[in-house]
């Protein structure tokens, strides 16, 4: 089994980058 985490800070992160990141509430399940 592969696992990979990341994290970015949303103060630091350009927006660019924080919108390819983001998961909106109809993925969330899915994702979790």
């Amino acid at each position: 089994m592969t696992l990979i985490a990341y994290g970015i800070n949303h103060s630091t992160a350009p927006i660019d980058i924080r919108e390819k990141v983001c998961f909106g509430n109809e993925i969330m399940p899915d994702a979790l």
